[in-house]
């Protein structure tokens, strides 16, 4: 009886401590996920906007204009399947390091949401302020940006050329 409750104390107590190395990992993990880098939208028409119509985009405390420029449907490339390449400017170029590629989606004309192919899209993670986002879809119909499970902070109706 005495060595159980030796045993039940000990690992309560073990249990009730958090490893302090873990802590930085943790809060890494939870910024990536749902805080740092996270945008906003301030402006009520940023969910309709079109093609060529830039929307103020804040990421943390910086401040870009996003705009979709030209998108555009293929084949072949990196996609094994159709794409749909957007591309975009974001300005100030300086900055525009701070948007990342997981943000965007695609909305097709059937209603199913994709999301951007990493190793095809470009600029990403730069400063050039010129940015290539690559989906493997077909028909597009909306560019979302978005943070990660919450509804879209920015939506552009597609005109494909």
């Amino acid at each position: 009886m005495l060595a159980l409750s030796v045993i039940l104390l000990v690992g309560r107590n073990v249990l009730a401590k958090e490893p302090v190395e873990n802590e930085a990992g943790k809060q890494a993990i939870i910024d990536s996920l749902f805080t740092k880098g996270r945008v906003q939208v301030t402006d009520p028409n940023a969910l309709d906007q079109w093609l060529g119509e830039p929307v103020t985009v804040f990421v943390d405390q910086t401040e870009l204009r996003v705009t979709p420029t030209r998108a555009t449907t293929g084949t072949g490339g990196c996609a094994s399947g159709p794409r749909v390449t957007i591309d975009l400017t974001v300005e100030p170029a300086a900055h525009a390091a701070a948007l990342a590629l997981g943000k965007f989606q695609l909305r097709t004309a059937d209603g199913s949401v994709v999301g951007a192919i990493r190793g095809c899209s470009e600029g990403f993670g730069e400063t050039t302020g010129r940015l290539s986002i690559v989906f493997e879809a077909e028909r597009p119909d909306w560019l979302i940006l978005a943070n990660l499970t919450e509804s879209p902070e920015a939506m552009w109706q597609l005109q494909v050329s």
